[in-house]
């Protein structure tokens, strides 16, 4: 579900620990060659507190028992502010050891910002924490294919129910491991040294 045209979006960082092992535990996540994103929805408790810690707009504040079309008076601004007009969107950034040294994993998480920061308000799903993982082609891959990355992504992540995501598959040509009845039988100049 996308934000309706006449819905403003709101777009935070997400930086507690506790809130990007949420968003894992959700298991909502799709992989290109670019980015990993994961998503999870928000609960009204989390709605609650997002909005408290947030940078949203002065006045702005959550009322989960105004209706759909009403929203809210602030008693700070005159504008009319609520869940029904603007959502609350936080994105969090993860970029590993794998990538490389501290340069490119400070290079991929600026070029992903960037990403973030061009497209995120019109391809999300409200009220959602998203966490945006760098890959090692994270830091050479063309400006318009990280984009193009990370609309794909977020679209198909749209579409995965909660939890829904399959346990990954074994890696193909990892290291099997041996059981004791698997080992091959010790040689005869092995034992012969015993």
């Amino acid at each position: 579900m996308r934000a309706a045209a006449d819905t403003s979006v709101v777009v935070n960082r997400l930086k507690r620990r506790r809130d990007f092992l949420r968003v894992a535990a959700e298991r909502r996540k799709w992989a290109m060659p670019g980015l990993i994103v994961q998503a999870a929805a928000m609960s009204d408790r989390e709605k609650e507190e997002a909005v408290r810690h947030s940078s949203c707009p002065s006045g702005f504040f959550l009322d989960p028992a105004a209706s759909a079309t009403e929203g809210m008076e602030s008693g700070h601004t005159n504008t009319q502010l609520g869940a029904s007009k603007t959502s609350l969107v936080r994105v969090g950034f993860t970029v590993s050891k794998k990538v490389g040294n501290a340069v490119a994993r400070n290079r991929a998480r600026r070029r992903l910002r960037a990403v973030v920061d061009r497209i995120m308000a019109e391809h999300v799903e409200p009220w959602t924490d998203y966490v945006i993982i760098g890959r090692g082609a994270t830091v050479d891959r063309h400006f318009d294919l990280l984009v193009a990355d990370l609309k794909t992504t977020l679209a198909r992540v749209a579409k995965m129910a909660p939890g829904s995501a399959a346990p990954m598959p074994p890696r193909k040509g990892g290291r099997k491991k041996q059981t004791r009845t698997e080992k091959a039988p010790a040689s005869s100049s092995d034992k012969a040294a015993t």
